[in-house]
């Protein structure tokens, strides 16, 4: 670790985060960041191996970044990925003033008073309607006129432009915000903290002990590992060549293709909509849309090539699985019907269970070092088969859970709900990094929520409104977007800057302290920039489900004469009076016992070609719907050099993978980059922006 890297990548990822919020919400075109291989950091690093810094050793030697250098400042631009869009301020500080905007033209939740069970601090100005606060946000107040351009700085009058400043500062109802953020900023401090020590603590046992395969960081090292001579040993390959310049043959004409339709493009896209007419009954199922039209993604399929069989070939049917699963059970008369991941159903529930059985399973296999690790933490005591690096990470991931959990509390939540609540958002971030590190899932998301488990466990009636829609709010904020959430960032980077020489500790401690400093400077800029901007009321939409089902549920408690009970209750009350869902137990047990069942018949049957992921990703839009065809390809692609030419073979294409999947990834930066130019310099949106 040298000291210009350790600047570079602080600043740098500071401004990442601060700039790529913005640019994300008010620039039209590409998302800087999408699930956790975002073509911005990667497409960067990509371009920077292959061109600038080869550049830069040729100017003088010393300027020639080493790999533990490029790989530190690679894990501080993935970890504060997180902040920039679904992982956070996506939806954040939206969520803190939308529910009030909406509850001015909605007469049932005035007549339910849903906002008057959020507990104040969670809201801006506690939950009540000012013009200042709500109508300026959402742009219907009057606006700022800003002198000139805010690309053209050089034409301002100081003095206008100071002005100009004050009056955008003012603009802000910070008296109204400063106990929503001060306790939001609390929350996420303790869980990004949490989540980075979990990430420290877990990596030996992976890394080291278990040896999974960690695909995406297998991406990086593959570019950071330098000879003697200090050049990146896998540009001596011509078939990393000859893999790179594959892809970009084929995204550079479609490239060109957006200005110029009449230019030869490389389809990519197909579509069998013959299908919805043969079958349209089957093609009426959740899911069945992708199996008549779909993208192949040649990142994907490298991706998948990388895979152990038989995760690859589980992620490339999970949809398939799922869709006929599904459409199987309607037919026999079974209800699957749902209120999606905040009500449930089949998927949702089934998938719920498959999460629980894998965190179990996922402990059971590293026992040994998590109680040598746990012996260390809190006894002060050295242990074999662990270090020190792995104990202060438990430690600060259970201070942290307290933390989290004490606060809860403070603001009226049940102690066992808090309990409850962030123990099963800690297992999404779990099993989605186990996930990305061992099956490559680079855009998955579980189809069920923690306010959906809680609804089902408790009900309702023993939950009360307050407790519903308090944790609904905040397993929002802490756990939204889970498709870039924190630690599949961090496990990578944790990766890839040991396996160059750098010690999990430091670099977990420099990750979590840029996170949260990242995270500071992001949401304040924010929400200055949505008070000066006309941000969209439906960019936290979701959270209008939650209190629609709030309302709903305490409209029945009403007419039953049990609402006042309920909000009545005591903390042990509410464990008494309990009433799971039924078919939720049923279907959790099923994707429960299903897990362990595949599990299994993997040890029992090398011939046994379906692993345990494609519970972990049934029903997934973002895993099987999207990427299912690509990761199929991969998977058969595999099988095909393996089975003809040999094991030896397939090491020899390796790097023609990796070319492949850079080369898809350096031709979308470049997509990027030229769309980005063409707004810039033109103003207007490029061509087929929204569709690429």
């Amino acid at each position: 670790m040298t000291r210009r890297a350790l600047i570079i990548g602080i600043i740098g990822a500071l401004i990442f985060a601060v700039g790529g919020r913005y640019v994300n919400a008010y620039i039209p075109g590409p998302q800087l960041v999408r699930g956790h291989l975002p073509i911005s950091v990667f497409g960067l690093l990509i371009l920077f191996a292959v061109a600038i810094n080869p550049a830069l050793g040729r100017i003088r030697p010393s300027w020639r970044f080493g790999g533990s250098e490029i790989a530190l400042v690679m894990a501080l631009l993935l970890a504060v990925s997180t902040i920039i869009d679904a992982g956070l301020m996506r939806y954040f500080p939206n969520v803190c003033v939308n529910g009030i905007h909406v509850e001015r033209t909605t007469p049932a939740w005035q007549k339910a008073r849903v906002l008057d069970y959020v507990p104040p601090i969670m809201v801006a100005n506690d939950g009540k309607y000012s013009k200042d606060v709500v109508d300026n946000y959402f742009g219907t107040g009057d606006p700022i006129a800003w002198p000139t351009p805010w690309y053209a700085p050089w034409k301002w009058q100081m003095g206008e432009f100071i002005r100009t400043l004050r009056a955008s500062w003012e603009r802000v109802p910070w008296a109204a915000w400063w106990r929503p953020l001060s306790f939001w900023a609390a929350m996420l401090a303790m869980s990004y903290a949490a989540v980075t020590g979990l990430a420290v603590m877990l990596h030996r046992q992976w890394a080291r002990r278990e040896r999974i395969r960690y695909p995406i960081a297998e991406i990086i090292s593959s570019l950071l590992v330098q000879n003697e001579q200090g050049r990146t040993s896998i540009f001596q390959s011509r078939a990393f060549w000859a893999g790179l310049m594959a892809a970009m043959l084929i995204s550079m004409p479609n490239t060109i293709a957006l200005w110029f339709p009449n230019f030869v493009t490389i389809p990519l896209r197909f579509d069998f909509q013959v299908l919805q007419e043969a079958f349209p009954k089957f093609m009426q199922t959740s899911g069945a849309g992708s199996l008549a039209n779909f993208k192949i993604y040649p990142a994907a399929v490298g991706i998948a090539f990388l895979l152990a069989t038989d995760i690859g070939f589980a992620l490339g049917i999970s949809n398939v699985v799922a869709v006929f699963t599904l459409f199987f059970l309607f037919n026999i008369g079974v209800d699957t019907s749902g209120g999606g991941s905040l009500e449930g159903g089949v998927v949702p529930f089934l998938n719920f269970g498959a999460f629980l059985a894998y965190t179990i399973m996922l402990i059971y296999i590293g026992r040994h070092y998590y109680w040598q690790t746990a012996k260390q933490a809190f006894s002060f005591v050295p242990q074999p088969h662990t270090d020190r690096a792995a104990a202060n990470g438990l430690r600060v991931f259970v201070l942290c859970v307290v933390g989290l959990v004490t606060v809860l509390v403070l603001v009226g939540m049940p102690w066992h709900v808090a309990a409850m609540g962030t123990l099963l958002g800690m297992m999404v971030f779990f099993v989605l990094a186990r996930l990305n590190a061992e099956a490559g899932t680079f855009f998955c998301q579980p189809s069920w929520t923690t306010a959906m488990v809680l609804l089902c466990v408790y009900g309702f009636d023993a939950l009360g409104p307050k407790a519903y829609l308090g944790m609904s709010m905040a397993m929002y904020v802490l756990v939204s977007g889970t498709f870039e959430s924190l630690m599949p960032y961090v496990v990578n980077g944790l990766k890839v800057t040991t396996d160059t020489g750098l010690k999990a500790g430091t670099v977990g401690v420099l990750i979590a302290v840029t996170v949260i400093a990242a995270m500071g400077a992001t949401v304040f800029s924010g929400l200055w920039s949505d008070y000066q901007k006309s941000i969209s009321s439906t960019a936290a939409r979701e959270r209008v489900s939650a209190y629609q089902v709030a309302e709903r549920n305490i409209q029945k408690l009403q007419l039953a004469g049990e609402l006042e009970a309920s909000k009545s209750y005591t903390d042990w009350q509410r464990l008494t009076h309990m009433a799971p869902d039924t078919r939720f137990l049923v279907w959790m047990a099923t994707g429960f016992l299903l897990v362990f069942a595949f599990s299994a018949a993997r040890l029992r049957w090398p011939w046994w070609p379906l692993h345990p992921v494609l519970l972990l990703t049934f029903g997934s839009v973002l895993v099987g719907a999207r990427y299912g065809a690509s990761l199929l390809m991969g998977w058969f692609i595999k099988v095909f050099v393996v089975k003809v030419a040999g094991p030896a073979a397939y090491g020899a294409a390796k790097p023609f993978m990796i070319g492949v999947i850079a080369g898809d990834i350096l031709g979308g930066f470049i997509t990027m980059l030229a769309l980005w130019g063409y707004y810039v310099v033109t103003g207007t949106q490029g061509p087929g922006w929204q569709f690429w």
